[in-house]
């Protein structure tokens, strides 16, 4: 779990005399870091946690000897981090480690990391150790205990009885299962018919004497599934619709939507747990109680799991799975079989769409970028320099196939005063339709993309990463250019742009540093048209994967860097239209400008203010 804590309002009268530059800031700026942060870690949203509050006084939330890792970065007096040490030290687990940044800043007489960091170790007599960019560190002393689970796999449960449900329905939950959940995992039914099922499901037998839902039961035997396992069940009659890794981490239950108390659809518990359920059940039970989940109720004993993660079809999903939904439960009816239009068809299916999830879809080594920035950081070209917003609008051209479409919508904007930069194979396209851009963007590491700058034109500017081959820096000597350095782990430089991973928004983000925050967006379809993916041939993507992907009941053909470079860019300009900037993006059908309208739609019937805000649109993907 991450947790994070700031205040991002008032500080305490020691902060302001330490010379840190964000005392100083205004209460805009706090808003716009608060939002920036919940933007920025959205990858760990299912396990993490905000607080709002003074740092020190937050620590009383966080149980002692709870954490592995605490880390702290507020008030940078002596008198304010002395304080933070104390607060958080008794927080860290034997074996774990207390350590925080800005150890050194000799040029701030009143900065005090350093001397209470210093002082509270000597006191105890543990070591402090520093690393880069002013990072210190202290492991308390002691092993770092066992991991506090009581289980070494994780088991997907169902149960089939008679004939209500066919071997249909365990095939699909057993494919949805393996669409949204990345960890290793078994999937066990319980059943007694398993003619039909997938090879790969494991088959137990139910026991006999018990009848209908009754059989859910059985789950609770401790000789059904295996010992040492998390055990995740799911009824037959749901859809799951998003990742769940973090349900397998979180045990519980779902809380039942129309009687309140439990429902047993979506049971999270360890092997061993709730042992009762079984051991206490006689057949007169049954003739007492409605079913199942009555009994469990009865028994109490369960947390009850998010209510925003297991919602109902009936009354929250019919159009759309509502956002943080991960599994659609269909009580009553009717079933997912019996829908013929809308999302359940394309979810509730074999191979059928999944959540996307991507870590960094990066087409080459960390290694070799690393190598190319330390070579080209230290060769010819000038690095661009950080400049004021200048009043001008931008035009930045990629090459979606809409690019084609809107040559006359650039050469009218140029008309009327704006610039035009351009990225990768962009150039000869528009170069050989007589069209000279103001500026060419170059990202990728790899030796192919040196081939968009073979054809330097005397009027172009070439703003080229130094991430870069070197050989395209040697191919444009002569010509103008200037230099930038992308932001990754362990790459440094005076000025490191950050933002999405692909050309089309590394340009945007260039753009931005360079003072521009009027732009015009052409040819960013994030979608293949009529099977292309550009406006003109480009081999290096040939072999990419192609996914289907739904964005509320519309469908697209992508690649996984296109769904990808859609949603950073959703989370990137909103940022950015808080800092002033505003976007225009050309007439396209594909997936990005579709996700940026719909975006746009829900401002207005919110009466948002922001040109870009955050929505409530998801996008769904299968092979």
């Amino acid at each position: 779990r991450l947790t994070m804590v700031d205040s991002w309002g008032e500080y305490l009268p020691s902060y302001g005399p330490s010379g840190d530059w964000f005392a100083t800031v205004d209460q805009t700026e706090r808003d716009n870091d608060k939002e920036a942060a919940r933007i920025l870690t959205q990858w760990a949203e299912d396990r993490r946690t905000i607080v709002q509050g003074d740092s020190a006084a937050s620590a009383s939330q966080i149980d002692d000897g709870s954490l592995d890792f605490a880390f702290i970065d507020a008030d940078h007096s002596y008198e304010g981090c002395k304080r933070d040490i104390d607060a958080w030290a008794s927080k860290v687990k034997a074996g774990g480690l207390l350590c925080g940044h800005d150890y050194y800043a000799p040029e701030f007489p009143n900065w005090g990391v350093a001397r209470a960091v210093n002082e509270w170790a000597k006191e105890r007599g543990y070591k402090v150790e520093t690393d880069r960019d002013d990072t210190w560190f202290i492991r308390i002393p002691g092993p770092m205990p066992a991991p506090s689970t009581t289980y070494d796999k994780i088991v997907i449960a169902c149960v089939k009885w008679g004939d209500k449900y066919s071997a249909a329905y365990v095939n699909v939950l057993f494919d949805m299962v393996a669409r949204n959940l990345i960890k290793p995992h078994r999937f066990v039914c319980l059943t007694d018919d398993p003619t039909g099922l997938h090879e790969a499901i494991e088959v137990v037998r139910l026991p006999k004497g018990l009848d209908g839902w009754w059989n859910k039961v059985a789950l609770f035997h401790r000789d059904m599934l295996p010992e040492r396992s998390r055990i995740v069940f799911f009824d037959l009659d749901v859809v799951i619709v998003a990742g769940i890794e973090a349900l397998t981490e979180t045990k519980g239950i779902a809380a039942d939507w129309m009687q309140g108390g439990y429902n047993s659809s979506v049971m999270v518990w360890d092997h061993g747990e709730h042992a009762k359920v079984w051991d206490w059940y006689v057949s007169s039970i049954a003739d007492r109680l409605h079913g199942d989940q009555d009994w469990i109720t009865e028994l109490g004993g369960w947390q009850f799991l998010p209510p925003d993660w297991i919602v109902s079809y009936r009354l929250h999903s019919v159009d759309w799975p509502p956002e943080g939904a991960k599994v659609v439960a269909f009580h009553g009816e009717p079933k997912p079989h019996q829908i013929t239009s809308g999302w359940v068809p394309d979810m509730w299916s074999m191979g059928g769409l999944a959540t996307p999830r991507f870590t960094s879809l990066l087409n080459n080594d960390i290694k070799t970028i690393r190598e190319n920035v330390e070579t080209n950081k230290a060769n010819w070209v000038p690095s661009i320099a950080e400049g004021r917003p200048n009043g001008k609008k931008l035009i930045i051209a990629v090459g979606g196939p809409s690019l084609a479409d809107n040559l006359g919508l650039i050469q009218l904007e140029r008309a009327k005063g704006a610039e035009l930069w351009c990225v990768n194979g962009v150039h000869d396209y528009l170069i050989d339709r007589g069209i000279i851009p103001d500026g060419m963007v170059l990202l990728d590491s790899r030796k192919e993309p040196v081939d968009f700058v073979r054809r330097p034109h005397k009027d172009v500017e070439y703003l080229i990463a130094t991430q870069c081959d070197p050989e395209a820096f040697h191919v444009l000597k002569g010509y103008k250019a200037r230099k930038w350095t992308g932001w990754y782990w362990g790459v440094e430089d005076d000025i490191l742009v950050g933002g999405g991973a692909t050309v089309g928004l590394k340009a945007i983000c260039v753009a931005f540093v360079l003072g521009y925050r009027d732009f015009v967006l052409v040819g960013y379809d994030s979608s293949y048209r009529d099977g292309n993916d550009h406006a003109y041939p480009q081999p290096m993507n040939a072999n990419d994967l192609r996914v289907e992907t739904v964005v509320k009941g519309r469908k697209f053909i992508a690649a996984r860097w296109m769904v990808k470079q859609c949603m950073e860019f959703m989370g990137m300009m909103q940022t950015m239209v808080a800092h002033g900037c505003t976007f225009d993006i050309a007439p396209s059908d594909g997936l990005l400008p579709h996700v940026a309208r719909l975006s746009v739609e829900a401002a207005a019937k919110a009466d948002a203010t922001a040109a870009i805000p955050a929505a409530d649109i998801p996008l769904t993907i299968g092979a």
